[in-house]
């Protein structure tokens, strides 16, 4: 199993399907599935919002703080890739 957490969090958050149906007539025209975001990403931004709440980080840049949001995204992936122990 790979631990490069760019391929750990390939995975999708939230997907969805989906219906587009034809005015009217009310019938199916087409169907599919939204893939949602990537794991990493989702991760990453849930990271980023709890470093945003804390009024000290205002005082590093914006890059230092998504920086650090990914790298706390990729470090949680590679745990669960461990099993989380």
């Amino acid at each position: 199993m790979s631990t490069d957490p760019k391929t750990l969090g390939e995975g999708v958050a939230f997907p969805t399907k989906y219906r587009i149906q034809e005015m009217g007539m009310g019938g199916i025209v087409g169907e599919g599935t939204n893939p949602g975001m990537n794991l990493r990403t989702y991760i990453a931004t849930a990271a980023l919002q709890g470093i945003l709440a804390n009024p000290e980080s205002w005082l590093i840049g914006s890059e230092s703080r998504s920086e650090r949001a990914v790298k706390e995204a990729d470090s949680l992936l590679k745990e669960l890739a461990k099993g989380g122990k």
